[in-house]
């Protein structure tokens, strides 16, 4: 038995076919081995020996990129005896159960279910945007997302400032605080007067630089009467004056500690030598180490006697006098006596200033004031109110609020309740001040050209509400400095008379751009 004896050819097969959907043949519709489709459920039905109609093959369809060669692999691995391929052509394909699954001759053409454009009625002759929204729940798990975030208005901007009320506890730190400028600082002066009693100790006190005459000196010895020729030997009260050393040896060194220092007086020759350096017994005849003070006598080696002494040792008085010195009786005369004044320098204790205790005892103690730099906690300022102008620059009202780099600004919209809307004029190139408002309104006489706004600031969004006049045909170009999505490459204003479109934009600093947000037309 071949197919033949069974099988007719299969180009006459006409198949009986439903385009209701749900439409499924009843029994002893079909003859048994014979085929129904239902296209627009794209699914097909047998009659079996019996005459039961069975439902055959899969009840989706298979719809390819093309036409059948557009088949992919996958979609290839899906199509079964009896399977639908609708390609994009509109013609729907009944797959026969054999032959390359890409090859038209594998299948059999139900239908072609493509509608010719112009027998489709009520169709509209122009298909404007319309403006629609969506709610939440249109949106797949934008609920949940939702559900997750924190309400509006619960929690502060970036920038916001705060009262002293709002800081727990920081009045009653405050309260507990020194008031300002009633210490002193870390590092500070006095006057006199600040010192209670100082000025009366030092009205007590002789000046640092200051004279006594000879007479004001007590224990001072008696001076001798000059005579009137200036001559020592017609002094009167003259003291004996003796000009007498050891004498000088060659004995004295650095070994057995007996060198001459500098300063040591001897005698030598008749002479008296005063040791300029120290040294182990270099000869007074050396002009480098020792001076020549002129004529005198030996003190014998134990001091006992003076030697040598012209006149049986009664003395000799050397003609030298306080006048014989220039200028050293008025210098004695212009010198304090000996302890009765303070040396240029030295201290006191504080009990040798009068009062400075009880000045002392009045002051805070060191350390328990701040320096003249520090700073505060916010647990330290317990009372008073900090005034605006310590807060930050600019000017400080109901209307604005603290920037975070410290300066007093008007928030978008003049810091009312609701957005500004400007009327704007038109111009063919229309500009926005953008500080000025939120929402520019301009009814269109002619084409325009929508200027970069000026004065924008970091996330700043305007809408412009651009309205058709009732000539319409209006064209709408953006500036430079608008830029667009990647997902779109331009935009298409309403040119129709009497159209609203809405055009919305954000200030992106970074890049200098303002961003298009949205566009909704034909309002």
């Amino acid at each position: 038995m071949t197919y033949s004896d069974h099988f007719i050819d299969q180009r006459s097969i006409r198949l009986k076919r439903s385009f209701e959907s749900g439409d499924v043949p009843a029994t002893g519709a079909l003859r048994p081995g014979e085929i129904a489709v239902n296209v627009a459920d794209a699914c097909v039905f047998m009659a079996d020996e019996t005459g039961t109609v069975q439902r055959i093959g899969a009840s989706s369809q298979i719809v390819s990129s093309g036409d059948i060669s557009s088949l992919t692999e996958a979609q290839q691995g899906s199509v079964t005896t009896g399977s639908i391929v609708t390609t994009t052509d509109g013609r729907r394909w009944l797959y026969k159960g054999s032959g390359d699954k890409d090859a038209e001759g594998s299948y059999i053409e139900l239908a072609d279910i493509t509608p010719v454009w112009t027998v489709i009625s009520g169709k509209p002759s122009e298909f404007p945007p319309a403006a629609h929204g969506h709610t939440v729940a249109d949106v797949t798990g934008l609920q949940t997302a939702l559900d997750g975030k924190q309400t509006a208005g619960s929690y502060a901007p970036a920038s916001h400032a705060h009262t002293i009320a709002d800081v727990t506890a920081l009045q009653t730190a405050l309260d507990g605080k020194q008031a300002a400028g009633s210490y002193a600082l870390s590092t500070h002066t006095h006057a006199i007067n600040d010192v209670t009693g100082l000025q009366t100790a030092l009205d007590g006190k002789a000046a640092a630089g200051h004279t006594h005459a000879y007479s004001e000196l007590t224990g001072a010895p008696t001076l001798a009467t000059v005579a009137t020729s200036g001559s020592y030997d017609d002094l009167t009260n003259k003291p004996a004056i003796v000009k007498a050393a050891v004498e000088w040896t060659s004995n004295h060194t650095i070994a057995d500690g007996t060198r001459y220092l500098a300063g040591d007086v001897v005698y030598a020759g008749g002479n008296i030598y005063v040791a300029l350096y120290d040294n182990e017994s270099i000869p007074v005849t050396s002009a480098t180490y020792w001076q020549n003070l002129g004529p005198g006598y030996r003190l014998n080696i134990d001091g006992r006697d003076i030697q040598n002494i012209p006149g049986g040792g009664g003395g000799v008085s050397l003609p030298i006098a306080i006048a014989d010195v220039t200028g050293l009786q008025t210098a004695l005369d212009g010198k304090q006596a000996s302890g009765s004044y303070a040396a240029s320098t030295h201290t006191h204790a504080i009990a040798d200033v009068t009062g400075l205790q009880t000045a002392l005892d009045g002051k805070q103690a060191s350390g328990s004031y701040a320096s003249a730099t520090h700073t505060h906690s916010a647990s330290d300022i317990t009372s008073g109110t900090i005034s605006a102008a310590r807060l930050g620059s600019g000017t400080a009202s109901a209307s604005t609020y603290l920037r975070g780099d410290g300066t007093w600004a008007t928030p978008a919209g003049g810091g009312s309740s609701g957005p500004t809307v400007v009327s704007a004029s038109y111009a063919s190139t229309l500009a926005t001040d953008a500080s000025a408002g939120d929402i520019f309104d301009v009814t269109l006489t002619g084409n325009v050209t929508l200027a970069n706004p000026t004065n924008p600031t970091n996330g700043k969004t305007i809408r412009w509400r651009i309205t058709q006049d009732a000539t319409g045909g209006r064209t709408v170009t953006l500036g430079n400095k608008f830029s667009l999505p990647a997902s779109v490459s331009s935009l298409e204003f309403s040119t129709a008379a009497a159209k609203t479109d809405i055009l919305a934009a954000t200030y992106h600093q970074p890049s200098d751009r303002w961003q298009v947000v949205a566009l909704v037309t034909g309002y």
